[in-house]
């Protein structure tokens, strides 16, 4: 199972779209960007927060969602560069399940997991690519 967010914001585009014009090697800013995402995620994730800043419904049995109730997802988050894209994410479908929720899960599916979200970008990772791209291009 493959789930894909894209991200469309105006300054953001326009940011790589300059980058393109410029005939820069985009997969060394990619590769810059990807570290950056993937810091600004994890410290999310252990903060247990949404790209949004909502913080993550807490767990019925209490501990930290998604790191103090079993198996978690922060570790074997990654990001690679892929052409023009950056594929950030963890390597389990049942990623999914914990970004978006479930009224199935469990023994017998009857368990119903919240969403919380861990995947996408933040206001602040949004302006970091701007910078980034913006430092990187000027002298």
């Amino acid at each position: 199972m493959k789930v894909e967010v894209t991200v469309i914001d105006a300054a953001v585009q326009a940011a790589f779209t300059h980058m393109l014009r410029a005939g820069l090697n985009q997969r060394a800013y990619l590769q810059a960007i990807g570290t950056d995402l993937l810091q600004s995620h994890k410290l999310r994730f252990i903060r247990s927060v949404s790209p949004e800043g909502k913080t993550w419904k807490p767990v019925l049995r209490g501990g930290q969602p998604l790191r103090n109730t079993g198996t978690h997802l922060l570790n074997p988050m990654n990001f690679k560069v892929q052409g023009r894209s950056i594929l950030l994410g963890v390597p389990f479908a049942w990623g999914a399940v914990h970004q978006f929720g479930t009224s199935r899960a469990g023994r017998g599916r009857r368990t119903r997991i919240a969403a919380r979200p861990f995947l996408g970008l933040s206001a602040g990772d949004k302006l970091d690519i701007v910078e980034t791209l913006r430092q990187k291009l000027l002298p």
